[in-house]
């Protein structure tokens, strides 16, 4: 880890920026929350990493089409630790301060069908 030049906290190897407020001690609640289908499982995967954190997740729109198609992400802060393991499933897309978009490698199926798959293959 080095120095952020903006002092807003380190940069990860990842690219993203530990921001201050989590030098404070903190408490960790699960929480409800929905996700689209297609990109649960994703969502969960990560969260069962210590120190992950999810912002936000979208299963994507590519085969729907429309004006404006995006892969599958998930929005979230990845302790650096745990790099290695993640990019095995995710590709590191854009990085902000304290998160970065998180991209499925298998990014062209269709997440939805893919969800609905999972689904029957439990049931049987």
């Amino acid at each position: 880890m080095k120095k952020n030049t903006k002092g807003v906290g380190e940069v990860m190897r990842s690219g993203a920026t530990k921001p201050l407020h989590d030098l404070q001690p903190k408490s960790s609640v699960k929480v409800w929350v929905d996700i689209d289908n297609g990109i649960a499982d994703e969502v969960k995967w990560l969260n069962r990493f210590k120190g992950v954190r999810t912002f936000a997740s979208c299963e994507g729109t590519i085969g729907e089409g429309g004006a404006n198609p995006h892969k599958a992400y998930v929005m979230a802060y990845i302790p650096e630790i745990h790099l290695p393991d993640i990019l095995k499933k995710f590709e590191i897309g854009e990085k902000g301060d304290g998160w970065v978009y998180l991209h499925p490698i298998n990014a062209g199926v269709n997440w939805y069908d893919l969800a609905q798959q999972r689904k029957v293959a439990k049931q049987n």
